[in-house]
């Protein structure tokens, strides 16, 4: 079902991946960086320390401050991290939505046009399904409506109408509202 949609909806789609996979990579890559430097920081003060085990108390005061400023810059790469966890956490996958708008589909019902966005999800959102005949609409009810799937609530079937475009096999359309759970994407 996923093939049926246009071409840019599907360019948005990988967009989306791929930016996904590049804060996950960026990501994990600072928290290495900051992993290593951290490690030749303390090895540098490790080192400094047995070396300078007869130097006078003004050496150890300079080392106390690079420590300090290495565990001011630690906490500040913590906060970093913290912050970038949350904004990992707000995404959304909207694959994951048109699979199961897909899965929810019975057969014989092909989806006209869908639109998702970040305003659209937890809104009612129209959906528009040409179907070959009128009979599946109860079908198609309880697939949205059943518990398997629970990113979906409140669907409705708003209009049954024949299709205007003759030369499709599809000849019934219907155009329901469903609300897609933001938590349940999440």
């Amino acid at each position: 079902m996923i093939n049926l949609l246009p071409e840019e909806t599907k360019k948005q789609l990988r967009a989306a991946h791929n930016n996904v996979t590049s804060l996950r990579y960026l990501t994990f890559s600072s928290i290495g960086a900051g992993f290593l430097a951290m490690a030749c920081i303390v090895s540098f003060f490790f080192i400094q320390n047995t070396s300078s085990t007869g130097q006078t108390s003004s050496s150890s005061q300079s080392t106390t401050s690079l420590f300090n400023t290495a565990k001011n810059q630690l906490s500040k790469l913590n906060s970093d991290i913290s912050t970038a966890r949350k904004i990992l956490d707000l995404q959304i996958n909207y694959s994951d939505v048109i699979t199961e708008i897909a899965n929810a589909l019975p057969t014989g019902m092909v989806l006209e046009n869908l639109t998702i966005d970040n305003t659209t999800v937890g809104t009612p959102t129209t959906l528009q399904i040409n179907a070959r005949s009128a009979d599946g609409q109860e079908l198609l009810k309880a697939n949205f409506q059943s518990s398997r799937s629970p990113l979906f609530s409140n669907f409705i079937i708003t209009s049954t109408t024949p299709n205007p475009n003759t030369k499709s096999s599809y000849t019934t359309k219907f155009t329901c509202t469903v609300m897609i759970k933001r938590g349940v994407i999440q």
